[in-house]
């Protein structure tokens, strides 16, 4: 359950978020480390691919609560900066756990189930704080959930040909 608090959404990134990310950037070499011995470790590449898979978690989360805030706005629904906020904070830690787990174990892979339970959170957050007319909820819905999965494929896709072009 979301709760409500004036500094609540600040505390959630403060005490979840950031140390996720921190996190993200440990687990991701020492998994390398652990794990990647049929190449042997490489610092470099494991360091790269840390930074970027937190600036796609940073990417999605700022691109979210934008796309979240300007859809809300043309479908004249109210929703309040913080409530934005709160539902794009939680909508990524799925992707955060995911990021951590297949950080520190690099043979599972876990990012097919995870993105679908974040955009299942934004589903109930956005029902929670949000007011939707019927007649607009599935458009609304189908417009909020097909930008925010082009964006992330959009995203993931420059940052791909980004690393290729640091490392190659």
């Amino acid at each position: 359950m979301v709760k409500s608090g004036k500094n609540y959404s600040t505390l959630i990134l403060r005490r979840f978020m950031i140390p996720g990310l921190i996190i993200i950037l440990i687990f991701i070499p020492l998994g390398d480390f652990l794990f990647n011995s049929e190449f042997g470790f490489l610092l470099k590449d494991s360091l790269i691919k840390a930074l970027l898979k937190v600036l796609l978690i940073l990417l999605i989360f700022i691109a979210s609560r934008i796309f979240l805030f300007e859809v809300s706005k043309a479908f004249n629904i109210e929703i309040s900066t913080a409530a934005v906020k709160r539902i794009t904070i939680y909508a990524v830690m799925p992707a955060i756990f995911s990021a951590i787990v297949t950080g520190l174990f690099p043979f599972l892979y876990l990012g097919g189930v995870f993105p679908w339970y974040g955009f299942y959170l934004a589903f109930v957050g956005i029902n929670i704080f949000c007011e939707i007319p019927e007649e607009k909820r599935f458009y609304y819905f189908f417009v909020l959930f097909v930008g925010m999965f082009f964006s992330i494929m959009i995203f993931s896709f420059l940052l791909k040909r980004i690393s290729f072009n640091l490392l190659y």
